[in-house]
């Protein structure tokens, strides 16, 4: 999980959160805020893709 939240914020700069702030029960879990303009979002997706291919 360290190593897709590095991966994600140093390549596709999306930052991710831990599950464990919302609780016991969401441990072991990455979110991401959606709460933003679509074009943020689109732009975020992207990243994260190019991000993605670039490590597979």
């Amino acid at each position: 999980m360290e190593e897709l939240k590095h991966l994600m914020y140093h390549q596709a700069r999306v930052a991710f959160s831990e599950g464990s702030v919302f609780g016991e029960e969401a441990q072991g879990f990455l979110r991401i805020n959606l709460a933003c303009p679509r074009a943020t979002l689109q732009r975020a997706l992207e990243q994260f893709c190019r991000a993605a291919k670039t490590e597979s």
